[in-house]
């Protein structure tokens, strides 16, 4: 099965100047959850901002698996950094996740061990709990 990210979601909703809300923590379940605004057009300049050249000319390529064109490999070394970089943001997807449960599991050693982790909130506090469990 072939799953493709619609660009269209990504650029046209989620970076033009819309930003989305997200729930602050320990607001869920109150029904007075306030909304807190997250910029992810400029986190993800941030991110492109720290990639090497060379990684941000791969972004702005041609998508992994499409026949090589000697015109528009020319085309592309022909660009400017600045160029690249503006190719390359409208290229990359910025996947943010919120991460409240983790399974760690360790199968190397002897005996194997699996932990876990839990994220616990407490008013205006996050912290974390591991509980040890059998692999």
């Amino acid at each position: 099965m072939k799953m493709e990210l619609s660009k269209h979601l990504y650029k046209k909703e989620l970076l033009q100047g819309t930003a989305v809300p997200e729930v602050q923590a320990g607001k869920e379940d109150s029904g007075e959850a306030e909304a807190e605004s997250i910029d992810y057009e400029d986190m993800l300049k941030k991110v492109i901002d720290t990639q090497s050249q060379g990684l941000k000319r791969w972004y702005a390529g041609p998508g992994p698996g499409l026949p090589i064109k000697e015109e528009e490999m020319r085309q592309m070394r022909d660009k400017s950094d600045q160029e690249i970089r503006e190719i390359a943001l409208e290229q990359i997807v910025l996947l943010v996740i919120k991460v409240d449960t983790v399974d760690y599991c360790d199968l190397s050693g002897s005996p194997h061990k699996r932990t876990i982790y839990t994220e616990r909130e407490s008013g205006s506090q996050t912290n974390w709990s591991s509980l040890d469990v059998y692999p």
